[in-house]
């Protein structure tokens, strides 16, 4: 049992020996104030909002003093201080995000301690998944996961199109009311990518920003979304992808 870290795994890229794992759990930077002159509390902010998950691997590695020191160059050259996807092997297809620290000691001729700290994004998520719309006027998506994620909404039109508005993919953050996405001069057959992840719109790779209307990039919520597409003439046949995210 080990980790793949960014593909590489720890047993065998590395030859290290997982002993433990810590997942710790994020903390949550809500507050609450007192109202003035009452014995009442009041959130007030930052719901929903969490710090940094600290995660250790901690190794043992068997290996004479210049096989450590290999060891040492070969791991901190690829992690230490490094961007790090966390993928376990008894967890797989979900990954974890974060910078990683290395650590090392040697006990003896012969053992050699290896520590792995990674200061992770809150939540763990989930290989992508696809969902095809085709040229339907609305689309049912079923979100697994725990927690509302970024989406990725790829529209390819069969013709021109000067408006077309999504529903349902977007919300105020703080009233959680839903809010339109609308995306103007639309081209036939070039592709649209309005990403919730990488927070930008493309047309065929090109920014499209300046044609869209929107306040927030999108998301889909935990469970049952109802998606809804709206062309001032012809349809685009429309594809969501999301990342499952938990705490």
């Amino acid at each position: 049992m080990g980790a793949k870290l960014n593909g590489k795994h720890t047993k065998a890229d590395y030859g290290l020996k997982l002993l433990t794992i810590e997942i710790g759990i994020p903390e949550t930077l809500s507050e609450r104030e007192q109202l003035p002159g009452r014995n009442a509390y009041v959130n007030t902010g930052n719901r929903g909002i969490f710090g940094q998950r600290p995660i250790k691997l901690t190794f043992k590695c068997s290996e004479d003093y210049y096989d450590w020191i290999e060891h040492i160059e070969k791991v901190s050259a690829d992690i230490n201080g490094q961007e790090v996807e966390v993928e376990l092997d008894e967890n797989p297809g979900y990954f974890y995000y974060g910078i990683a620290t290395v650590f090392t000691t040697k006990e003896n001729g012969v053992i050699s301690d290896f520590e792995i700290s990674i200061l992770a994004d809150p939540f763990k998520y989930g290989s992508q998944i696809s969902v095809p719309a085709g040229t339907a006027g609305s689309k049912e998506i079923e979100v697994q996961g725990d927690y509302e994620t970024p989406c990725i909404i790829e529209l390819i039109p069969s013709g021109a199109i000067s408006k077309y508005t999504i529903k349902g993919a977007a919300r105020d953050p703080v009233t959680g009311e839903a809010e339109d996405i609308t995306i103007k001069n639309l081209s036939a057959g070039k592709t649209i990518v309005i990403d919730g992840e990488a927070c930008l719109v493309a047309e065929d790779g090109l920014n499209k920003y300046s044609d869209t209307e929107m306040w927030e990039f999108p998301t889909l919520l935990s469970g049952s979304n109802t998606l809804t597409f709206e062309s001032s003439s012809v349809p685009c046949n429309v594809t969501v992808k999301y990342r499952p995210r938990s705490i």
